[in-house]
């Protein structure tokens, strides 16, 4: 597999404006919390299943001084064709209708996306058509662009990834649960007359069709069906599959 990644946004591909993309800061989000002390012993004392906050990603671009078919047709020659480039790329990255959807293949992962906002400024680097652009992304991990299904009831839910999921989508058939054994956590119906109900927990919804049935929400708490680890023990009642997207820190 090549090392460019093949970098799109909103499905652009931004090797025609660079001639190389490249993520500067990859890794692990903050985590939202506090550790706490006590009085009399020494260091914190930490406390699991802290969330992760939204992200800054600085992306690194060096820009072209041709144009995509890496020819100089600019009236102002190479430095046209780089601050006509960099104009593009603004463009794209400034939009003021919603998050922009950045997309990469890397090795290992595959097709992810991850969606962003330009938060200011773009810093020239060395050389000077090296431009560093600072996104942040609300949801922290770079995500699976096709979904991952499970539907053979209890057993062991293969999450895949390295990055925890909360937002799977439980279909259930009739009423039904899906517990999460290592901590009790359960997401379920009840009450639908054995019709096909959707739970979308990164959405917070349960609709049969196009109508809401909130009513039939069974949950115990405010994390609806949390895939921590992987593989993920699981206990279900009912008829149910599970989809969700393979998550990278």
């Amino acid at each position: 597999m090549a090392w460019d990644f093949l970098y799109t946004a909103d499905a652009v591909a931004l090797s025609d404006f660079s001639e190389r993309t490249y993520i500067v800061t990859e890794g692990m989000a903050a985590r939202e919390g506090i550790n706490f002390s006590v009085p009399g012993l020494h260091g914190e004392v930490s406390y699991p299943f802290k969330m992760f906050e939204g992200a800054n990603v600085v992306m690194g671009t060096f820009l072209r001084y041709t144009n995509p078919a890496g020819a100089i047709t600019h009236a102002d020659g190479a430095p046209g064709h780089i601050y006509e480039n960099k104009a593009k790329m603004m463009e794209i990255f400034g939009k003021m209708t919603g998050l922009v959807t950045l997309q990469r293949t890397t090795p290992h992962q595959g097709a992810n996306i991850l969606e962003v906002e330009l938060l200011g400024g773009v810093e020239a680097g060395d050389p000077m058509w090296n431009y560093l652009w600072v996104l942040r992304a609300p949801k922290p991990f770079w995500r699976a662009t096709t979904t991952t299904t499970h539907a053979s009831g209890t057993g062991s839910l293969a999450r895949g990834g390295n990055a925890p999921v909360d937002d799977a989508i439980a279909t259930f058939t009739g009423d039904g649960t899906v517990t999460v054994d290592s901590n009790g956590e359960k997401v379920g119906v009840a009450g639908s007359g054995g019709a096909t109900v959707v739970v979308d927990c990164g959405k917070r919804t349960i609709k049969q069709g196009a109508t809401n049935r909130d009513e039939w929400l069974v949950i115990n708490s405010e994390r609806w069906l949390p895939l921590d680890v992987t593989p993920v023990p699981i206990t279900v009642v009912g008829t149910v599959s599970i989809a969700w997207f393979r998550k990278w820190h």
